[in-house]
């Protein structure tokens, strides 16, 4: 999630840059999207049961869902949260599935805007899970649990050997909930300094992903790629590991995974980071320097291949308004790229 401008000249010159790979344009949003006036898309996720990409809007409490293989990619609204419920969230951030197209989101309202300090925050206590079933003729969406003392829940991954069971990071808190959707019950189970915001970013611990018995991180705030030793029932087994250091000048958002373990980060303010598998160094492989294609990329999936990444676009300042989008980078080759660049 971002609110900023693009790169200062000095942080530009302190960027370093690897092999570049194409950004293909699937679909730009609108300003007059569905009534919003600008769409933020904080998160995207693979629709297990036709391959259609999920996007979270941080702007509307929408969840869409738009094909990407089609000859004209057209977004459809599945839900509106906001819009159904009094009361309810204003903004949908990470999302994980936990069963076969049941989808949980984390949900809350945010200040956005140049009198907010860092340019946007969480409102304390607003922030909940929910769940949206996409199983039926329309989306059924209902409130798991509320987290009153959540100050900015995001990232969300499930706990595939304990059903139910998510683990979604406090960007704010620098903390990670355990939640147990069935039961529907939380508790605050890890908090690390490594987790914490600072310096004017209120993002420290952002998306976060569970593989092979750790759960991966991004802190923006402190620029931080690592992870932490979990265990089957969701809960944490070992100290935090740094892996890598967003490049000079950029700092991470969400991620994707490799099966084993490369890492293609969401780097603000328009770039695409690359780690590989047992690799301490991140390199931008997409975007980034002058370049105004992908304006503050927050997350990204791996499909067939190819990589989908989503950007909150940028809300104010000179170049705003402008909504976000989705783009396709082919990052097939990416891996055997990186063995060259890091051996």
């Amino acid at each position: 999630m971002q609110l900023t401008n693009f790169l200062s000249a000095a942080a530009l010159a302190a960027t370093t840059f690897a092999q570049q790979y194409p950004i293909q344009p699937v679909y730009q949003f609108a300003n007059s999207f569905s009534g919003l006036g600008y769409v933020n898309i904080e998160n995207v996720a693979v629709r297990s049961t036709n391959n259609q990409l999920l996007l979270n809007f941080a702007t509307g409490a929408i969840m869409a869902q738009i094909n990407p293989d089609a000859a004209n990619p057209q977004p459809e609204v599945l839900v509106n949260i906001s819009s159904l419920y009094q009361g309810a969230p204003g903004s949908l951030t990470g999302i994980a599935e936990v069963s076969k197209d049941v989808y949980i989101v984390g949900a809350g309202r945010f200040q956005f805007g140049p009198q907010v300090p860092g340019g946007v925050a969480g409102v304390p206590g607003s922030f909940q899970i929910w769940s949206v079933d996409l199983n039926g003729p329309r989306a059924v969406a209902n409130q798991v649990v509320a987290i009153p003392e959540a100050n900015l829940l995001n990232g969300v991954a499930a706990v595939p050997t304990a059903p139910g069971v998510v683990l979604v990071a406090d960007s704010a808190l620098g903390s990670i909930f355990r939640v147990d959707t069935h039961a529907k019950t939380y508790e605050r189970i890890l908090s690390l300094d490594v987790f914490l915001p600072g310096g004017g970013n209120n993002f420290g611990i952002n998306g976060i992903h569970l593989q092979g018995g750790n759960l991966y991180f991004t802190n923006s705030a402190q620029g931080i790629f690592g992870r932490v030793p979990f265990g089957p029932r969701g809960y944490p087994g070992g100290p935090a590991v740094r892996i890598a250091s967003a490049p000079n000048g950029t700092y991470f958002d969400d991620f994707a995974l490799t099966k084993n373990g490369d890492a293609y980060i969401a780097t603000q303010e328009n770039a695409i980071s690359y780690v590989a598998a047992g690799s301490s160094q991140a390199q931008i492989i997409a975007g980034g320097g002058n370049s105004t294609t992908l304006a503050g990329p927050t997350s990204c999936v791996l499909r067939n291949g190819e990589l989908f990444v989503v950007t909150a676009g940028v809300g104010g300042g000179p170049m705003g308004p402008v909504s976000g989008g989705v783009f396709k980078i082919a990052v097939g080759a990416a891996k055997k790229m990186a063995k060259r660049w890091f051996a």
